[in-house]
């Protein structure tokens, strides 16, 4: 046994029967437990490690190759009983429980950040967060990505706060003097804007949207990159029959959820923020012309929360996002032509589409005329040309037409056209039977005007449009005007249609017999020997006869 001294330390030889806390045995079966939690940890917790504050893979890796060489060794120094330094600093049992207490931190270091307080996005994570979320996405396992979107659900609001707020022009100096956290921020919601991550998000994780646009609107930051992904959001939850589009309906079919519509609301809601994102509503022609009647109505659902809010905000601005989607909804009217000739074509999938965008223009126009004063308006615009667009009003009225154009070329069979044009288009544009609000009259005297000129250009411009739109006319207001039988809202159009056919349209006929024959649906001629118009009532229920009805010309 060794015990050598001299004026500075002693020297003793290890006892090998001495305690053993924690040696190369101890180790190794930790460490066996360490890799088989990492090996069977599912990508959720994989996730929070690499994303810690710290490299925590790396410390890891450093303590345990220490602690493994210093077990070893101890172990066998031990065994020989080598000597060591005698002192009062640390023990044998002292020197194997620091170890064990290294390993033992190391071990609770990543418990703490995989299950106890995993991190979130900041100035010490930002670089580790964007590395490992551009990873997964190009990587664009579906798995992978649903637990992805459920994580970063946590660092919502941090992004939002970091994330830039663009309110103009963003010089290329700008963007290079940003903070780390900041650029990252921007680029960490541009890459979640990726389609696949999107559609992971709406099938598995849309409290992530809820939280990102909750924050979005109480930090009044619209300009951040969120443009994108709104729209990318929107087209997903249309294609997903299960997302919050379909559940976000009424209370009556959803309770609660239906009635407050918390994703809705938070996405939509908020019409300058929309507004400011530009292209939420803009999910592309390719996508819209393969919609079912249910995937419009979903559309439509979730441009109703935005219109309710523009309409409730009352701010006198041009609404580019407005027009646009008026203008995508009623485009979905262009399929009726494909009916044309079709019995009972209620059924089919253009006409249930029309019956879906006429509700929406109704609701829509209940809702302006709920506002007390109606947005700034010019009843009568003159040049059209410079100003197309000057109020929703006028954006809507265009569109109405539009929906009419669209439907007229149908012009057979005749309960079909009938239906179509006099039921679903006439009556639910014009109310018929209903009380018409202040928002109501001042787009009805814009659709008036729209049909009219359309027709009076015919006088100098013989087209197709003009006829049909006129055809429409005469099919569903009839060969009479009258207060009674016309309705109060289209009394004083039907009244100079019939005065404009009764002027021109022999003069029509002589100049385009085509454009003239256009202008007749189903049930009406034109007779060129009495010079008149001719609707035939055919024979049904009670009556056995047909009956004709004439409409004489001027020479």
């Amino acid at each position: 046994m060794t015990n050598a001294c001299d004026d500075f330390f002693c020297l003793v030889n290890l006892d090998p029967n001495g305690p053993k806390i924690f040696g190369f045995s101890e180790f190794l079966a930790g460490l066996a437990l360490m890799v088989l939690a990492w090996t069977i940890a599912d990508f959720r917790y994989r996730f929070r490690i690499k994303t810690a504050p710290i490299p925590l893979e790396k410390i890891t890796f450093w303590v345990v190759l220490v602690v493994g060489f210093m077990t070893i060794l101890t172990d066998l120094w031990r065994a020989n009983g080598l000597p060591v330094i005698r002192g009062n600093l640390i023990s044998p049992a002292g020197w194997q429980a620091s170890l064990a207490g290294v390993f033992f931190i190391t071990f609770i270091g990543w418990v703490w950040f995989a299950f106890i307080k995993p991190s979130k996005y900041g100035k010490l994570t930002s670089k580790r967060y964007i590395a490992v979320v551009y990873q997964c996405i190009l990587r664009g396992s579906k798995t992978e990505l649903a637990i992805l979107a459920d994580e970063l659900a946590r660092s919502s609001k941090k992004l939002v706060f970091y994330a830039t707020d663009f309110k103009g022009e963003v010089t290329d100096e700008h963007l290079d003097s940003l903070p780390d956290v900041e650029a990252i921020a921007n680029d960490m919601l541009s890459l979640i804007s990726d389609k696949r991550f999107c559609k992971a998000v709406i099938e598995s994780s849309q409290n992530l949207a809820l939280i990102l646009f909750t924050e979005v609107e109480r930090s009044n930051k619209y300009g951040i990159l969120l443009g994108v992904f709104s729209k990318n959001l929107l087209i997903e939850a249309i294609k997903y029959e299960d997302s919050f589009l379909y559940h976000e309906s009424d209370f009556y079919e959803s309770g609660f959820l239906g009635s407050y519509r918390p994703l809705s609301r938070a996405m939509f809601g908020n019409s300058r923020m929309v507004e400011k994102l530009e292209v939420t509503f803009d999910v592309g022609w390719n996508f819209e012309k393969k919609w079912t009647t249910k995937e419009l109505q979903a559309y439509i659902r979730a441009f109703s929360v935005f219109v309710k809010a523009y309409i409730k905000d009352g701010v006198p601005r041009h609404s580019f996002v407005m027009n646009r989607t008026l203008r995508s909804i009623s485009e979905k009217s262009n399929e009726l032509h494909k009916v044309n000739g079709v019995a009972n074509s209620w059924d089919t999938e253009p006409v249930q589409n029309l019956s879906v965008i006429v509700s929406f223009f109704k609701e829509l126009i209940t809702e302006l005329d709920k506002r007390e004063k109606p947005f700034h308006y010019t009843l009568r615009i003159k040049d059209k040309k410079t100003n197309p667009n000057h109020s929703i009003y006028d954006t809507l009225a265009k569109q109405m037409y539009a929906v009419i154009h669209n439907a007229s070329y149908i012009n057979n069979p005749w309960w079909d056209c009938w239906s179509i044009h006099h039921n679903t288009l006439l009556d639910s544009f014009f109310d018929v039977y209903e009380v018409t609000g202040a928002a109501g009259k001042i787009i009805q005297h814009k659709l008036r005007r729209e049909i009219y000129d359309q027709i009076k250009r015919m006088e100098t411009f013989p087209n197709f449009q003009g006829a049909r739109i006129l055809g429409f006319c005469l099919f569903a207001m009839g060969f009479k005007a009258s207060k009674e039988l016309s309705g109060k809202n289209t009394y004083a159009l039907h009244k100079v249609i019939l005065n404009w056919v009764r002027i021109n349209f022999k003069t029509l006929h002589e100049r385009n017999a085509k454009v003239s024959s256009a202008c007749l649906f189903t049930s009406i001629s034109y007779n060129v020997e009495t010079n008149s118009l001719v609707r035939v009532h055919e024979a049904r229920g009670l009556s056995d006869k047909d009956q004709y009805e004439y409409f004489v010309l001027d020479d």
